[in-house]
């Protein structure tokens, strides 16, 4: 939710702005929305007969209820209520973090002066930018992760590769191809590919399934990961691949 009427804050959001905007103009009679271009061209009559004026709350206009409401609605489910910017003078913007926190949320709030809701507040900030503290915030959901290949086969171009997907310390895996056709060894015929990259699983032997969809053991194995070495190598026998001695010599 926002006090601004500048519209910024929307985009592709939902955004309940409690002040209305300066975004759009409306009928003053039959709320029909109109461009703002029509307002700064002095053309303020709507087809209605109505008069056609800036969407923001004047002084001594009762706010939007469907913008309350939907503020209400948010506050309430909210785990966590950030308040940048604001006094808290102004009422009823200054209800909603009392809201939140008799609902469970954590409220923080972030301004440049004390405010009268501090006290309730889990976490106050006075002393930094709201730019500075969004972009701290935002570096901690970065996601960091870490892409190794466990196995890579092909040949003449083409290759598969099962990859493991190291994300904020969960371990996932898929298979990938490159867009080089893959070729059956002894027909020298291409093999489809069926993708170029398979979802996330969380387990390897549900990736080696997705890697059954080819031939692969029957592939020149081109890197094998030395702490998958001995389970591949297991999995190869159990398909009985043409030539096993290549195998034995990548995976040993």
């Amino acid at each position: 939710m926002t006090q601004n009427t500048d519209g910024f804050h929307s985009g592709n959001l939902k955004v309940s702005e409690l002040h209305g905007t300066l975004s759009h103009c409306h009928c003053n009679t039959c709320g029909k929305i109109y461009d703002n271009q029509l307002f700064l061209e002095n053309q303020t009559h709507c087809n209605c007969g109505g008069f056609i004026r800036p969407s923001v709350i004047l002084f001594g206009e009762s706010l939007s209820e469907e913008a309350i409401a939907m503020a209400e609605e948010e506050t309430i489910k909210a785990d966590l209520f950030i308040v940048l910017g604001s006094s808290l003078q102004v009422s009823p913007a200054n209800y909603f973090p009392t809201l939140a926190k008799r609902n469970g949320a954590k409220v923080v709030i972030v301004n440049g002066e004390k405010t009268p809701l501090d006290p309730i507040a889990d976490l106050v900030i006075n002393d930094k930018k709201i730019g500075n503290v969004l972009e701290e915030v935002n570096n901690l959901f970065i996601i960091k992760s870490i892409v190794e290949t466990i196995l890579e086969v092909g040949w003449k171009g083409g290759s598969i590769s099962l990859v493991r997907h190291i994300i904020n310390n969960s371990v996932r895996y898929c298979v990938t191809t490159n867009e080089g056709a893959l070729y059956d060894e002894a027909d020298d015929l291409p093999i489809e590919a069926y993708f170029q990259k398979s979802g996330l699983v969380s387990e390897i032997f549900q990736a080696m399934k997705v890697l059954d969809r080819y031939p692969w053991a029957q592939l020149v194995p081109i890197k094998v990961h030395d702490d998958y070495k001995e389970y591949i190598f297991n999995q190869v026998m159990k398909r009985k691949p043409r030539d096993i001695d290549r195998w034995k010599r990548v995976c040993n």
